[in-house]
């Protein structure tokens, strides 16, 4: 299963924001792939579009059990979880239900 989560960026926050994923992705990559496997999370990928009236953030993550995933993310007291809700936190806008138009969403079987 896939969860895509879609948000608008803060204006003034794309560095920080690319500088976190940086981090993760180049010298916390072992600590950052050790939360994927405690969560169960097998796939996790994030990508900004420049829309013409600012940023967004598309954020897509594969799994198995997104409930257990969510519960074990949000209990994680590990840094670089606390770090990344703080960085998301800061940077992301808040989402508002009627900026998403989800208009195809297929799983066989």
């Amino acid at each position: 299963m896939i969860d895509l989560t879609i948000r608008r960026v803060r204006p003034g926050q794309e560095q920080r924001l690319r500088d976190w994923f940086a981090e993760v992705q180049g010298p916390r990559r072992a600590e950052a792939e050790a939360t994927l496997i405690e969560e169960g999370i097998d796939h996790e990928t994030a990508a900004l579009i420049d829309t013409g009236d600012g940023l967004l953030l598309v954020y897509a993550m594969q799994s198995e059990d997104f409930e257990r995933a969510r519960k074990v993310a949000y209990a994680s007291t590990l840094p670089i979880d606390e770090e990344h809700r703080a960085n998301l936190r800061a940077c992301l806008l808040p989402f508002d239900d009627a900026d998403l138009d989800v208009v195809l969403d297929l799983q066989p079987g």
